[in-house]
């Protein structure tokens, strides 16, 4: 098994019964765009990947969700061109980024941050500049945030980033071990996703 084919050689998600124990747990739809972004998304697309599809989501301003839920909209014809190049683009990285584990390959998508609190915003930009291949603990986060004493303030963040993989949160590890991940697959999808970029990180420097 490569790093880049999940255990089994069948995506990591959906797993049986994820979807009623997100449900249950409330989780289903979470992280949810505020409405104002919301109702400003232009475009939204599907992207094929080992982990299952994921959908992004567009407004003017950049990218402003990707999950694993298709979104609950109608076909949009409302996007420029520059919209469409940059959801061509996400897809071309996301390609590479499974291939390879290079996660730094989405170092120059833009972002929604619409909504973002001022210090979730520090935060998630501390975030994308963790290495890829390479882990942080919450607390130095929270300290590259500029806020070393907001540790579980930095969680949050973390627990509510609407970007995965744009926003690195797998990189982010306790002191204690991995821990939560509320992505779908949970720490079964974070360990995969660290494996994966490791690899990448070792071959790129044969």
């Amino acid at each position: 098994m490569t790093a880049n084919q999940p255990p089994g050689g069948e995506p990591l998600w959906p797993l049986p019964g994820s979807h009623n124990l997100l449900q249950r747990k409330g989780l289903a739809a979470m992280p949810k765009l505020k409405p104002a972004v919301a109702s400003a998304i232009v475009l939204w697309r599907p992207h094929s990947s080992p982990l299952g599809t994921l959908y992004s989501q567009w407004t003017a301003a950049g990218l402003a969700h990707l999950g694993w839920q298709r979104p609950p909209l109608e076909d949009l014809d409302v996007a420029t061109d520059q919209v469409q190049r940059q959801a061509e683009h996400l897809d071309e990285c996301m390609q590479r980024f499974f291939a390879d584990g290079d996660g730094d390959v989405f170092a120059d998508v833009t972002l929604d941050t619409t909504g973002w609190p001022p210090f979730f915003a520090d935060v998630y930009r501390a975030c994308r500049r963790i290495p890829s291949g390479q882990t942080i603990s919450y607390a130095a986060l929270a300290a590259a945030a500029g806020r070393p004493a907001a540790v579980r303030a930095a969680g949050q963040a973390m627990a509510r980033n609407r970007v995965p993989l744009i926003v690195p949160c797998h990189r982010v590890v306790s002191r204690q071990g991995l821990r939560g991940f509320s992505a779908p697959g949970g720490l079964a999808t974070k360990q995969w996703l660290l494996d994966l970029e490791q690899q990448g990180a070792t071959t790129a420097k044969i």
